[in-house]
């Protein structure tokens, strides 16, 4: 038997249907045919680096440590790396346990670990690393380098400034021809034996959503690409074979900005005077999540991940900026605002300035006028040793078709949007072929695709994890 898994990062059922009624996608009908269908939930903040982790660990940001695409250590940011996470993910499990594995493209893991098998690292990390070193020889031109912003210690070329080289739709070119190389590579990969397990990340249609939403011819040939991979996986399926198609997250329209630096200054949180030092927060922040996610930002960090584990934890390059902030912020600004232009942002409260009580009762009452969706506090979210690392002791999530921003300088709680843009939701997507779907649960979360694949190779589930398996609910059994 071979469990297949498929991650699209960004998919969701939504975006999906939209491509139903744009385009011909002959094995995604198949599938659907053949199998069944679900929403994906997601962790809080659904953006690829939580996810991701918690999909591959069984477990919530609060166990395995990853809460976004940076984290905050000692008032100064890092790029997360998922090897620096104290639980197992499941190609540790499966090695363990002597099954043979291939992993390709995980994104946030920096150098390839060893396996049973073959491990290539994906979006998110200094360089391209595989595990076994000979793996090299079999990769050739692998679309597997992902133009990644760093190397050697050393900022390439930003690569918002290769988009405006270029233009959205000639980077948005070579994004589709990295995905064909992508394609041939693991095909060709998947054909070296009979694996027990194959997991291949994706990181589109993620990409192209960034890059390209309003252009939906391009938005089209990249599910057709995806939709060709789909078949070259369903081709090499045996009789007793499983297969999963899944996301980090989901990805739809956005046509409204909520600007929450404003709210926090109309609220005494956040004081004008000290402009310059709060706002070195939102541009450092979005600087360094922009060249993380591809999409830019006025910083470019210098970020040394080169070698071995311990140097990933090398301190960005604009830390100064936001150490100044968190240390010596206004005396009377108490609350900052991080994470910029998704759905959901941390509120991180300075010391003991004001308390998270005071704040939750005065963003109750923005909830509840229906400017945003929720307010959770840390432990709300997460359970685990490392609740306290989260980035923010509040996060709010906006209301659907929202995008929340960090700017100081707009003057109004709201904008509307011109054009079509996008932005992440909480509901990935769940397709699954080659097992009995009458008793698929409706509402499954990221972490329980782990717990499923060890149950459906009868392998044990440790106690301490979050998800639950699908396969026994499926089955009809206990």
């Amino acid at each position: 038997m071979t469990i297949f898994v498929l991650g699209l990062d960004g998919a969701s059922n939504e975006n999906l249907e939209h491509a139903f009624t744009r385009t011909h996608l002959p094995n995604f009908k198949s599938i659907l045919g053949a199998g069944s269908r679900r929403s994906l939930v997601s962790v809080y903040p659904y953006v690829t680096a939580p996810a991701w982790a918690s999909m591959f660990s069984g477990v919530n940001p609060g166990k395995h440590g990853v809460f976004d695409m940076f984290q905050l250590k000692n008032d100064t940011l890092h790029p997360p790396n998922l090897r620096n996470s104290d639980v197992p993910f499941l190609w540790d499990y499966l090695s363990w346990a002597g099954k043979r594995v291939l992993i390709l493209g995980i994104p946030f893991i920096h150098p390839a670990p060893e396996v049973n098998g073959i491990f290539v690292t994906g979006r998110f990390v200094p360089r391209m690393t595989f595990f076994p070193e000979e793996t090299h020889s079999l990769l050739g031109a692998s679309g597997y380098e992902y133009n990644e912003p760093w190397n050697k210690g050393r900022v390439k070329k930003n690569r918002t400034e290769e988009v405006n080289r270029l233009g959205r739709n000639e980077f948005g070119e070579r994004l589709l021809a990295d995905l064909e190389r992508r394609i041939t590579t693991s095909t060709r990969l998947l054909d070296r034996e009979r694996w027990d397990v194959a997991v291949l990340v994706e990181s589109l249609p993620d990409e192209v959503f960034h890059l390209c939403y309003e252009n939906a011819a391009m938005v089209d040939r990249t599910w057709l690409l995806v939709d060709r991979l789909v078949g070259e996986v369903r081709a090499r399926m045996k009789d007793d074979d499983a297969f999963f198609i899944v996301s980090d997250h989901g990805f739809s329209d956005v046509d409204r900005v909520l600007y929450i630096n404003y709210w926090l200054r109309a609220n005494g949180y956040l004081y004008p005077k000290s402009m310059k030092v709060p706002s070195a927060v939102s541009t450092v922040a979005s600087g360094i999540l922009g060249a993380l996610r591809g999409r830019g930002g006025r910083h470019r960090p210098r970020v040394a991940l080169e070698g071995s584990v311990d140097e990933t934890e090398r301190e960005l390059g604009a830390d100064d900026s936001l150490h100044a902030v968190l240390k010596t912020p206004h005396p009377r600004t108490s609350v900052i605002a991080l994470n910029d232009n998704e759905q959901v942002s941390w509120l991180r409260l300075i010391e003991s300035r004001t308390t998270t009580e005071v704040l939750r009762s005065d963003l109750e009452k923005l909830r509840q006028s229906g400017a945003i969706k929720n307010v959770f506090g840390a432990t709300e979210l997460y359970s685990g040793k490392h609740v306290a690392e989260a980035i923010g002791q509040i996060t709010i999530e906006a209301q659907d078709g929202t995008v929340i921003s960090t700017s100081l300088s707009h003057k109004g709680l709201f904008r509307r949007i011109s054009g079509k843009q996008g932005g992440h939701r909480l509901h990935g997507v769940l397709v699954c072929e080659g097992v009995d779907s009458r008793h698929l649960r409706t509402n499954p979360t990221v972490m329980d695709i782990l717990p499923t694949i060890l149950q459906m190779l009868k392998l044990p589930l440790p106690d301490y994890l979050d998800g639950r398996p699908l396969v026994d609910l499926m089955s009809g059994s206990s």
